[in-house]
C-alpha cells in the first residue's frame, strides 16, 4: 500500500491535488523517488501519469500540495526559478518532440546552447557525438528527424535529454508505438542510463513487459492517487483490486495483439 514519502527522498510529491476544469486528476497524491532508482508509474489512460512528470519540471503547476526536489519545494517556483532544475531533470517526451527544421545534431545541441551559451563549438560538437554514441546512433548528426524511424527518433530524443548530463530522466511513454525490437532497445537504454550515468529515472508507461524489465519499483495510479508502490515481485503478487484489474486488462490486450 502507499506510505508517507520519506523526508530524504530525492523527489517527493506530497498531498498533490490537480484538476483541469471539472475533471479532478489528483486528490491527495503522495509518491517518493529515491536517488539512483528507476521507478515506473502505471495506470489507465487519463489517470494523470504524464501530468506528474510535467509538475516536476514546471510545465504544469499543482493546485495544492508540494513537489520536492533535493529538499526544495518546486510547487510555487516561477519559470526562471525552474531553469537550474531543468539542468538536473530532463524529460524524454512521448513523441520525441524533435524540431523537424533542425538536424539531429542541432536538436541535441539545443539544450546545450540554452544552458551553456558560452560553450566552445568544438566542445559542443564533441558532446553531441558522445550522446549519440551513448544511444547507439553514432555519426547521424547531419540527418533530419523526418529521415528517422520511430525507434531512432526516441533515441535521439534521449540523446537530447541527456545532453546536459542530468541527474534525473523522466520518460513519458517511451515505448508507445514501437515494434517489439525497438521496445527492447529502449528498455535496454533505460537500464544503460542507470549503469553508465547513475541517473534516477521516473518512467510513465502502460507497457507492463517494459515496466517489469526496467523497474526497481512500480507505483500504481488509480482513483486520483497512488494506491500501491512495490517492487516488481510485490506488484506481480498484489491482491489489490485496482492493480489486479489493470494487470488483467493489459494481459488481455497483449493476447489480443
Amino acid at each position: 500500500m502507499t506510505e508517507p514519502a520519506p523526508p530524504d527522498a530525492l523527489i517527493r510529491f506530497e498531498n498533490l491535488k490537480k484538476s483541469f476544469g471539472p475533471k479532478r486528476i489528483y486528490d491527495g497524491l503522495n509518491l517518493s523517488v529515491q536517488k539512483g532508482e528507476t521507478l515506473t508509474v502505471i495506470g489507465g489512460s487519463g489517470t494523470g501519469k504524464s501530468v506528474l512528470l510535467k509538475c516536476l519540471i514546471g510545465l504544469l503547476s499543482p493546485d495544492r500540495g508540494k513537489v520536492w526536489f533535493e529538499g526544495q519545494d518546486l510547487a510555487a517556483f516561477t519559470d526562471a526559478q525552474f531553469q537550474p532544475v531543468r539542468k538536473k531533470v530532463a524529460m524524454v517526451f512521448q513523441g520525441a518532440a524533435l524540431f523537424d527544421s533542425l538536424t539531429v545534431g542541432e536538436n541535441i545541441a539545443y539544450p546545450l546552447y540554452e544552458h551553456f551559451p558560452e560553450m566552445p563549438v568544438d566542445e559542443l560538437r564533441e558532446k553531441v557525438a558522445q550522446k549519440l554514441a551513448l544511444v547507439n546512433l553514432p555519426g547521424i548528426e547531419a540527418m533530419r528527424p523526418s529521415d528517422l524511424s520511430g525507434g531512432m527518433r526516441k533515441r535521439v530524443g534521449l540523446a537530447r535529454a541527456i545532453a546536459v548530463d542530468p541527474e534525473v530522466i523522466l520518460w513519458d511513454e517511451p515505448t508507445t508505438g514501437l515494434d517489439p525490437i525497438s521496445t527492447r532497445i529502449i528498455d535496454e537504454l533505460i537500464l544503460s542510463m542507470k549503469r553508465t550515468l547513475g541517473c534516477t529515472s521516473v518512467v510513465v508507461t502502460h507497457d507492463m513487459e517494459s515496466a517489469f524489465a526496467v523497474s526497481d519499483r512500480i507505483a500504481m495510479l488509480a482513483n486520483k492517487r497512488i494506491v500501491q508502490v512495490g517492487t516488481v515481485d510485490e506488484m506481480r503478487q498484489s491482491k489489490l483490486p485496482d492493480v489486479r484489474a489493470f494487470f488483467d486488462a493489459r494481459a488481455g490486450a497483449t493476447r489480443r495483439a
